[in-house]
């Protein structure tokens, strides 16, 4: 019924079905074999001394979702936001490839992550990705154990509060022009309005005990994207574009863009 009413489900319903397949063969004691021959955290979960309703097929299953759409998607979106945006402002593209050359003269060099985050505008492009980005859209609720002090509020102990990185991020009381993707405003001693460090505001990977895990996973694709040479070696040009990525127009197309090899 799904897929009739919504075609385009049709590849996550048989991604599912291939997760749930997966983790079948690994309950039924299916371990490695030739067309898997590493373990995995699955193997592993099977593996502890986890409870049995912990190990169920479903647990299991349910995991790959969360940790693939964790690792995956979010670092693809996040790699996405900073193509596009680079890739559609000649400027920002220019000024991170001048940047790149003067820290890399050789075009052929090795770039090592250390010596990527360490250049300020290519750190800043990064930022503004990952601000852009979101990470998850939905609020992350949190109950405090105690009574919580907020300004001039109490929050009693047990009340769930909660906020979405989305309305943060927005916020032009901290970032100024917000659908701008900007990398200037993150460089420098860069603050809101209010005096706080700009940094402060960047809770795309939540913030505190709960963040993210993946932080520095998501930090170093974009920088890894300079070491692959994309954006030191090749000058990309944008036949046409939206303007404006963002949840909402996902489904957008970038049209064409033509690759223009350097030296």
């Amino acid at each position: 019924m799904v897929r009739k009413m919504n075609p385009d489900l049709d590849i996550m319903i048989k991604y599912r079905k291939d997760l749930d397949r997966i983790a079948q063969d690994i309950v039924a004691g299916k371990e490695l074999d030739e067309k898997r021959p590493y373990s995995t955290i699955f193997h592993e979960l099977h593996r502890s001394d986890l409870t049995s309703k912990d190990k169920t097929v479903k647990r299991l299953a349910d995991e790959a979702v969360t940790i693939q759409g964790a690792a995956l998607t979010t670092t693809s979106w996040t790699l996405s936001i900073a193509t596009f945006y680079i890739v559609d402002n000649p400027k920002i593209q220019e000024t991170l490839r001048k940047e790149l050359a003067e820290a890399f003269p050789d075009p052929q060099a090795d770039m090592e992550w250390l010596q990527l985050e360490k250049l300020p505008y290519l750190k800043a492009c990064v930022q503004e990705s990952i601000r852009l980005t979101y990470g998850v859209m939905v609020r992350n609720p949190r109950i405090p154990y105690q009574p919580m002090t907020y300004g001039k509020w109490t929050i009693p102990q047990g009340v769930a509060i909660s906020m979405t990185a989305y309305d943060v991020s927005h916020d032009e009381a901290i970032f100024l022009d917000s659908h701008t993707y900007s990398p200037d405003r993150w460089l420098g001693d860069a603050r809101a309005p209010n005096g706080k460090s700009l940094e402060h505001y960047l809770v795309s990977f939540g913030k505190g005990s709960k963040s993210c895990l993946g932080i520095k996973y998501v930090y170093k694709e974009p920088f890894g994207m300079c070491n692959k040479k994309l954006m030191r070696s090749i000058a990309w040009h944008m036949r046409s574009s939206s303007k404006r990525l963002g949840p909402s127009s996902v489904g957008s197309s970038w049209s064409f863009m033509r690759l223009t090899y350097l030296m």
